[in-house]
């Protein structure tokens, strides 16, 4: 049979359950913060783009696809040429 706990062990968990939930409150904090500070770059970005939509700046569209895809392509060319030459020694 299990025995009871006494009232020092439950004092002991107690105090340990103490110390995680201080531990958590710190990290809850420090992430909160660099949320909102997430969160002040996000809108002013969205500030930025409104304004130019409004005033008719042009937006520039990145197209992350071509950008990939030639970064692939240099890559595949880079290897194939060091591979050529490390075969030819």
């Amino acid at each position: 049979m299990d025995k009871e706990p006494t009232n020092s062990d439950l004092y002991e968990k107690l105090g340990a359950m103490e110390e995680r939930l201080a531990d958590i409150l710190k990290q809850v904090k420090r992430t909160n913060g660099r949320v909102t500070v997430i969160e002040k770059w996000k809108d002013r970005l969205e500030i930025i783009d409104g304004y130019k939509k409004e005033n008719g700046v042009a937006v520039p569209i990145i197209d992350w696809q071509k950008i990939i895809l030639y970064a692939l392509g240099l890559l595949g060319t880079a290897l194939a040429i060091i591979s050529y030459l490390a075969s030819k020694q």
